[in-house]
C-alpha cells in the first residue's frame, strides 16, 4: 500500500468516527417514587422526542405490548433537553430503556420503589391519572 493510499484509507476512517454516536442514559432516584432520566449522544446529537421505555425486567407473557421480550409498562419521549421525569413502576424490577434504533439501544436498571415513597406515589399517580391513561394500570402492576 503506498502513501497516498495509506493517507486516504485513515481520512475515511478518521471522518467515520467523527459521525458516530453511542447513546448514553443516566438515571437519578428522586426519593419521592419518581426518576429523573437523561439521555445524550457520545457526538452532542439531541435526544429531543426519541422515545423512553419503562419495561419489566421479567419476560412478558401473553398479549401485553414488549420490547425485546418484556413487557413495556410505560412509553413517552425525551423534552427538548434530552431529559423526563417518570414514576417508578410497582413491579419487582424494571428496565429504563433508550429505544434509538438498531445499534443506538441502551438500557439501566431503575431503582426500585421504596416503601417511605409509597404515599408520595400515590398521590402522584391520583394527580396524573388522565396524563397516564392506559400507563397507569401497567406502573401499578394491574396488567
Amino acid at each position: 500500500m503506498n502513501k497516498k493510499s495509506l493517507f486516504v484509507l485513515i481520512l475515511s476512517l478518521a471522518a467515520v468516527s467523527l459521525w458516530a454516536h453511542t447513546p448514553m442514559l443516566s438515571i437519578e432516584d428522586n426519593y419521592d417514587g419518581t426518576i429523573s432520566v437523561e439521555g445524550a449522544f457520545s457526538n452532542g446529537a439531541s435526544m429531543s422526542g426519541m422515545p423512553v421505555l419503562i419495561v419489566d425486567a421479567a419476560k412478558a407473557k401473553g398479549s401485553a405490548k414488549s420490547f425485546d421480550g418484556r413487557k413495556v409498562l410505560f412509553e413517552t419521549v425525551f423534552d427538548d433537553l434530552g431529559c423526563v421525569d417518570l414514576l417508578k413502576p410497582d413491579v419487582e424490577k424494571y428496565l429504563v430503556v433508550f429505544d434509538g434504533g438498531p445499534g443506538h439501544t441502551v438500557s439501566m436498571v431503575g431503582p426500585p420503589l421504596a416503601d417511605d415513597e409509597r404515599e408520595s406515589w400515590n398521590e402522584l399517580l391520583e394527580s396524573m391519572a388522565d396524563e397516564l391513561g392506559q400507563w397507569k394500570d401497567y406502573l401499578t402492576g394491574k396488567k
